[in-house]
């Protein structure tokens, strides 16, 4: 497991991703898309909502591969946040009331093959994991 520690500011999901892409994961192009997205929009959701404005935090992103899969931990000490049963956005009932934004998590649930979350120790914990082609 190799892993990297980000400040919890508006570079991080862009620094995450960098540094995800740098790594030799060993997933197929499509299957590396679906993870850097779903890398920064938690990256983007924790480093927004986690923490109250004004103090200083960090990111850490873990990366594991297996044979079989790729998993990616994203740990932080922000609030208690489990993104399994964060409620999607209300349906808009016309055009003028649609909104962006507010999808991201939707989006990851949807894409990401596994997606774990956990609070140890007054941190979050969040996997996803993306299987390797052989």
């Amino acid at each position: 497991m190799i892993s990297r520690t980000f400040a919890a500011d508006h570079s991080a999901p862009r620094a995450a991703t960098a540094w995800l892409r740098s790594q030799a994961l060993g997933l197929s192009e499509a299957r590396f898309s679906d993870a850097e997205l779903c890398v920064d929009e938690l990256v983007t959701n924790v480093v927004r909502y986690a923490w109250p404005e004004g103090e200083t935090h960090a990111v850490t992103l873990s990366l594991a591969r297996s044979a079989s899969e790729v998993e990616i931990t994203l740990e932080d000490d922000g609030r208690p946040f489990d993104p399994n049963d964060a409620p999607g956005p209300p349906a808009p009932r016309s055009l003028e009331e649609a909104v962006p934004g507010g999808r991201g998590l939707m989006l990851v649930r949807a894409i990401a093959p596994r997606l774990r979350y956990e609070r140890r120790d007054g941190r979050n914990r969040t996997t996803i994991a993306f299987p390797v082609e052989s």
